[in-house]
């Protein structure tokens, strides 16, 4: 669809098969709009609201959506790539969100009791996120960094985080059966239990 056709995305309720390229809009509300097949290219809406509004198979590439406020937001199947999500409290999204992040700012974010199993977390920065009461059974934060992030009574059943970086969590206070870590994790977490390993050398 030709740029000059583009919907306005304030003033409309109901967008199918748009493309929105180069939009800058800070603090817009788009409560309560829904979006279908919808593609974000290098829009900047920074502090938008998107209070009971409905993304389904949207695409967000290149975004600023910082402080963005999702609440009671429904996703399904929603990518957000090379996306700023800074500060964002993911914590009153719709029921069973289906979404993933790709190579995504998530510094600062908040996930609070939420169903996110088999999420992807690929290539992000989350330093000093919370994961508290989270599914992420069998999620993905494969070259993820994660310094200072705080994980607390979450599912983490064959969770991967094999290739993330800067994790530490404590076993005991979430399910760990299967969670996949890396080397450096696993003796970080060692290290943190009291324990010595023996033979290896911090790099």
């Amino acid at each position: 669809m030709p740029a000059s056709s583009t919907p306005s995305l304030e003033s409309g309720d109901f967008f199918a098969d748009v493309t929105f390229s180069d939009l800058s809009i800070e603090s817009a509300d788009l409560s309560g709009k829904e979006f279908e097949r919808c593609t974000f290219r290098r829009c900047k809406l920074p502090e938008s609201r998107w209070v009971r509004s409905r993304l389904e198979d949207c695409v967000f590439e290149g975004c600023d959506l910082l402080r963005m406020v999702p609440e009671k937001l429904a996703l399904r199947s929603v990518t957000f790539k090379d996306t700023r999500l800074m500060g964002v409290d993911w914590s009153g999204l719709g029921t069973m969100p289906d979404v993933q992040f790709e190579q995504c700012d998530l510094r600062y974010s908040s996930f609070l009791k939420l169903n996110l199993r088999k999420t992807r977390f690929v290539g992000c920065s989350a330093r000093e996120a919370n994961f508290i009461d989270v599914d992420l059974a069998e999620s993905d934060f494969t070259g993820t960094d994660m310094p200072g992030c705080t994980m607390q009574g979450c599912v983490l059943t064959k969770t991967n985080f094999a290739r993330s970086t800067n994790l530490i969590f404590d076993p005991k206070a979430n399910q760990v059966k299967g969670t996949r870590v890396g080397v450096e994790t696993a003796v970080a977490l060692a290290q943190a239990l009291g324990m010595v390993v023996d033979g290896y050398q911090t790099p």
